[in-house]
């Protein structure tokens, strides 16, 4: 089975291209505002796929896929230029590196612009870990030509985020040496047995005061009880004692009949 040859775009088509982005920066920075809108963006992208399209040898591609052009380009810029700055800082010297940057590449420098190539400087570089996946021949890789993050400002204006990470397949891939990630250890286990022994001794601390307030209230009733005892023994007792007087009082006044004024059961 024959394969159908893709076309590569010409130097006079990638020239068109990077002058055209020049005359036009809105679309490298892809921020949208109420004056350059999406729709306004798409208007210049596709003006500029017209006259690519019209060079009469090269590429011929729809709009979407020159933007996705231009992303390609912007990326494998941007690898080349840090792949010479990290081989600038690398201690000992060594040989020169084999990498160079030509006169239409420093133009993409320009135009993506300083921030963005070599960061803040007065930020230090993170370390960030990429997961490089190989690609077999006969697979068809998916469309993300568009890639982007989109947030939503004030007056309405919305700032996109190109996606760096699409390759053009128009390009020589370039070699990244993979990096591993390291694998967890069993220490992570650790501060999860740590934090249930927390727990556990907040809740024994819980059930240890609410066990004291349970056992104060109790010393509480059982106090109380026993005064109220204490006193309904001494009304009884009080009880008994007035019966007897009064008992004893008409027994005296059935024995000796005498008159109440001089009855005991007067005394005071």
């Amino acid at each position: 089975m024959e394969k159908i040859a893709r076309e590569n775009i010409t130097p006079d088509q990638r020239r068109e291209l990077v002058d055209f982005i020049k005359l036009h920066p809105q679309l490298n920075s892809g921020k949208f505002t109420n004056e350059f809108t999406f729709k306004k963006a798409q208007e210049l992208w596709q003006s500029l796929a017209n006259t690519l399209n019209a060079f009469p040898a090269g590429a011929h591609k729809d709009w979407k896929k020159w933007r996705k052009t231009w992303h390609d380009i912007k990326t494998r810029t941007k690898s080349k230029s840090s792949m010479i700055k990290q081989h600038r800082k690398r201690t000992g010297g060594g040989p020169p590196t084999d990498i160079n940057i030509i006169t239409q590449e420093e133009e993409v420098l320009g135009i993506m612009g300083q921030v963005i190539v070599d960061g803040h400087p007065g930020i230090s570089e993170s370390l960030v870990e990429f997961d490089v996946l190989t690609m077999l021949p006969d697979q068809t890789s998916i469309d993300h030509d568009y890639a982007f993050g989109v947030s939503q400002k004030e007056d309405s204006e919305i700032h996109v985020k190109e996606n760096p990470n699409i390759a053009d397949e128009n390009d020589p891939p370039l070699e990244v040496p993979p990096v591993y990630k390291q694998q967890s250890s069993g220490k992570t286990k650790r501060p999860r047995r740590i934090q249930r022994l927390e727990q556990t001794i907040s809740a024994t601390s819980q059930l240890a005061a609410q066990t004291e307030r349970d056992i104060s209230l109790r010393e509480h009733y059982y106090k109380r009880k026993n005064e109220l005892y204490e006193q309904d023994i001494t009304a009884k007792l009080r009880i008994a004692s007035a019966l007897e007087r009064i008992a004893k009082c008409k027994e005296d006044m059935s024995k000796t009949q005498l008159s109440l004024p001089d009855s005991p059961c007067y005394d005071t």
